[in-house]
């Protein structure tokens, strides 16, 4: 390649030639070549879709100036014939060349191209130009061949997940930028010439998968040699001095090296871009005034991920898309032996266990090497665990960057400790050096030499725990006492042959450690019963196991083997050997019980488990009562289906004001569905929710009540539908409600759309109407500016309000309108649209209008509008009405009581705005 770097118009003008060696026994017609910089070039490309299932908005509102493409001008053969070429459907990041005549095995073929390279801002990817210090950190921008394996091209778009599949290349770059530049890269580098504003270098390297370059005005890198490689890293901390830096880099380049193999290209980079991609969780969430790590500590830890990160990228010929778990399983690995060589004693929270109000809590007693057990039994526990032998392109984010790499770090250590002998460490060695020849390589060639070397059976590795999702999970049975011995039964609770380690134990010391070959039922043995006092399974934690919680029995003693309680404040990590229960101050608000203290007891640890209670008794300050509430709930996990993947069984009671002087108490039994798209990057959800709402409504002299409004009990059937997305959210409810007094069928459709002029449109549509009606009250009428909401079902501040400040929170539901009109209810029917659109950033224009029909009277039209104040969808807008049905409100009196507001400080829900784009 010749290439011309213009840093003011941020491009690159590129000449290259691509001498292509047909290494398959395939004769090729085409050949692909990946052009990930042009996945940039709009807003509908895979990975400006991955953007915004993720929630990340910056892409879609992002200028013109500030994206990436890639402009073709010229392809042609070695004869100066012109080339076709095109780009395949759905893949505008990757190009298909046509051949002007057939290449066939052995032979090779030359094609030239030239092209502009317009480079992306890097706030998107941290690839691209830094328009605040004009730096420019470049990868995977030029074009490149792809990999060709079992008689095909990868064709793989550019997802941001770091797995671009080239086809090992030798590289020969003439690279000229401006003379000011510092020009960092993992090539051979030599300067050439140097004019009066610009300097050429000559860049080369060979068998490699692609290669990084930073040009910066002022150069951040430090360069760290060794006999090893020469590695040049921008990873500093101000904390940690030059000689630090350079004596724990020396110790993770030589352990990397012992542990693995020499490193073939002599040069490394280790940069603070690809760290930021790819962090050390845990440490990069830690407030800055908290520092229960060592700043030492926490360098070598970001030096180690990122530089294991960067020597197996390099050097692995894998489809690093289809299997990307061999990359997590040995980075991972090494990770977690240097961690136990070097520090053995560090906690997963660091120094902070220390501190005496924190000793009782499991989470600051734990390892640093246990918590990646934690972390990736998070998503199993909630049944979002995916196979980590699939496609990367199918993880959700979390499972990408944390469990599903965390997994295949434990999953590989477990097989090191069933085979034992260093049979995993020297087939990972022989592994690593099959990559750094030619060849190309895949899962199944670590498969061969693990088998090669061993004589046990380890099928269940490859195909249970690296291509499914089967959970392993086995609990004691019976244990029978005879005299000099014990009979054991061990149930497998999942059915995965996997093999379990069983341990006895005196005192908490192993007295014997054996392996149980895998069993997909119960299995029962004899041992001697010797002198142990204890029996365990999984005692060291080598198997990632779904519980941990069942794995003890007790033979001697008189105590039961029920596990002791523990109360502990706030919440922890699950400790199986206790039966945790939590509390944690708490606090409701409204206008009728005031902020209100209470007290929050539950069973929730940071980890899922399948019976979750909740108590919460609170103090009312405004009417010196007690109210709260309290739920019993069971999740049954369905692991088997591909769409119902959990059944929510809910027993829930509460009990707050509703009046200043009346209280209410509702009590409610529910079963859920809950079903999702097997795509779990699609933000899909479906549920099916039967429940029975009881309310008991004490009289009040503030509102006029009756019989029928103060006690009475509603069956409900409720479906609905939720796909949500930066651009684009849709979701749909039906409402099927049947009392004595009334039966009521509604549904309402929600569609809200970002177009790419970043304009963006709500709508909603909702209709409902009454099955029959057997009372005077408009109670359970369809309300059209505020529902009554009889099931207590939203987070009203001040539900029985009609004039003030509280009586103007909005909720949608029902009508949706925003000004109140003389008609606020129907009785027989009502059918409303709502929609709004932009007009500037969060400033939106609103309207509203529909039919409403009550009895005794025709159908009347109805409609509102105005501007809404869009600050966070959901969770704190404003609507000013300006004409509606009621005339030009703007000029009527009192204006300030017709504005309503959204206002959301529950928690939880202001959490989810959060966690979203992880799950």
């Amino acid at each position: 390649m010749d290439v011309s770097v213009n840093t003011d118009t941020k491009t690159a003008t590129v000449k290259q030639q691509i001498i292509y060696f047909n290494q398959s026994n395939d004769t090729l017609k085409y050949i692909i070549l990946n052009d990930w910089n042009n996945a940039y070039s709009s807003k509908d490309t895979p990975l400006a879709r991955h953007f915004t299932d993720q929630f990340i908005k910056a892409f879609h509102l992002a200028k013109d100036f500030e994206r990436g493409s890639t402009t073709i001008n010229t392809a042609t053969d070695k004869h100066g014939y012109i080339l076709q070429w095109k780009r395949p459907e759905g893949h505008p990041d990757v190009v298909k060349i046509q051949l002007n005549t057939s290449l066939y095995p052995g032979q090779k073929t030359t094609l030239n191209f030239s092209y502009e390279v317009k480079l992306p801002n890097e706030r998107f990817t941290k690839f691209g130009f830094d328009d605040k210090t004009g730096a420019f950190n470049l990868r995977d921008w030029y074009l490149t061949p792809a990999r060709f394996d079992n008689h095909a091209f990868a064709i793989y778009s550019n997802e941001n997940i770091d797995d671009i599949a080239n086809a090992s290349s030798n590289y020969s770059v003439s690279l000229t930028i401006p003379k000011d530049l510092y020009l960092t890269t993992d090539l051979y580098s030599e300067k050439k010439s140097e004019e009066a504003n610009t300097a050429t270098y000559a860049l080369t390297g060979s068998g490699r998968m692609g290669f990084s370059i930073a040009l910066e005005p002022k150069n951040s890198f430090e360069i760290f040699k060794y006999s090893a490689a020469e590695v040049s890293s921008n990873i500093k901390d101000s904390r940690v001095s030059d000689i630090q830096r350079a004596v724990l880099a020396d110790n993770i380049i030589k352990f990397t090296e012992e542990n693995l193999g020499a490193y073939p290209h002599k040069k490394i980079m280790v940069t603070q871009a690809d760290y930021d991609r790819n962090p050390v969780y845990g440490l990069n969430q830690l407030p800055s005034f908290l520092r229960p790590f060592p700043d030492t500590f926490i360098y070598e830890m970001r030096f180690l991920k990122t530089y294991i990160n960067a020597y197996l990228k390099n050097t692995l010929k894998l489809d690093p898309r289809k299997d990307n778990w061999i990359y997590d399983a040995i980075q991972m690995r090494l990770i977690m032996k240097y961690a136990q060589e070097n520090h053995p004693d560090t906690k997963m929270m660091g120094d902070l266990g220390t501190w005496k109000i924190l000793r009782g809590y499991n989470l600051f007693n734990v390892s640093h090497n246990e918590q990646y057990a934690y972390l990736s039994l998070l998503m199993a526990r909630r049944n979002q665990d995916q196979p980590i032998g699939d496609a990367k392109d199918t993880f959700i984010k979390f499972n990408e960057q944390i469990a599903g790499k965390y997994k295949a770090g434990l999953s590989i250590n477990y097989l090191d400790d069933y085979l034992g002998e260093d049979i995993v460490a020297k087939s990972i060695e022989q592994f690593y050096k099959l990559n750094t020849s030619e060849q190309q390589t895949s899962r199944d060639d670590l498969e061969s030499i693990l088998k090669s070397r061993t004589n046990k059976n380890i099928d269940w590795f490859f195909d249970d725990v690296v291509a499914t999702r089967k959970l392993i999970d086995y609990k004691f049975g019976d244990v029978d006492k005879h005299k000099d011995s014990l009979k054991v039964t061990i149930k497998n609770i999942t059915g995965t042959k996997a093999p379990i380690s069983f341990y006895t134990l005196k005192n908490k010391e192993v007295i014997n450690k054996q392996w149980l070959p895998g069993f997909a039922k119960d299995t029962t043995f004899t041992i001697a019963k010797g002198n142990a006092e204890k029996l365990a399974l999984n005692y060291n934690e080598e198997i990632p196991e779904f519980n941990r919680r069942n794995n003890f029995k007790k033979i001697k003693g008189f105590l039961p083997n029920n596990k002791p309680y523990t109360f502990t404040f706030f919440q922890d990590l699950e400790d199986s050997d206790y039966n945790q229960i939590f509390y944690v101050p708490s606090f409701i608000y409204n206008l009728y019980d005031g902020f209100s203290p209470g007290l929050r007891i539950h069973n929730k640890s940071l980890l899922e488990k399948p019976f979750i209670f909740e108590f919460e008794p609170t103090y009312s300050i405004n009417t010196g009562e007690l109210i709260g509430s309290f739920s019993l709930m069971y999740n049954q996990y369905i692991r088997d289906e591909e769409e119902l993947y959990n059944i929510r069984y809910l027993l829930s009671a509460s009990t707050y004001h509703y009046t200043p002087d009346a209280s209410y108490r509702k009590f409610t039994p529910m079963i859920q569905f809950r079903f999702r798209d097997p795509d779990l990057r699609k933000n899909r959800k479906d549920f099916v929710t039967i429940r029975q709402v009881t309310v008991n409504r004490e009289k009040s002299r503030y509102i006029v009540t009756d019989r029928q409004n103060e006690n009475y009990s509603v069956f409900n059937i409720r479906y609905s539908k939720a796909e949500s997305e930066i651009t684009k959210h849709y979701n749909y409810n039906t409402d099927l409600q049947l009392a004595n007094v009334f039966g009521k069928l509604s549904g309402e459709v929600q569609y809200r759309r970002l177009f790419n002029d970043n304009r963006q449109v709500n709508i909603r549509f909702f209709a409902g109407m009454f099955l029959y009606r057997d009372t005077a009250s408009e109670f359970f009428s369809f309300g059209l500016d505020r529902p009554t909401d009889y099931l207590f079902d939203y987070g009203y501040y001040g539900r029985s309000e009609t004039t003030g400040f509280f009586s103007r929170q909005f909720i949608m539901a029902d009508g949706g309108f925003k000004s109140q009109l003389d008609t606020r209810f129907a009785n027989q029917w009502m059918t409303t649209v709502n929609g709004s659109f932009n007009v500037w950033n969060w400033v939106e224009l609103y309207g509203d209008a529909g039919f409403l029909k009550n009895k005794h009277t025709g159908p009347e039209f109805v409609w509102d509008s105005g501007v809404r104040l869009n600050l966070v969808t959901d969770y704190f807008e404003l609507y000013l009405p300006v004409y509606s049905s009621n005339g030009f409100e703007l000029s009527q009196p009192q204006y300030s009581e017709k504005i309503r507001f959204v206002v959301t400080i529950s928690p939880g829900t202001l959490l989810n705005l959060f966690t979203r784009k992880w799950f």
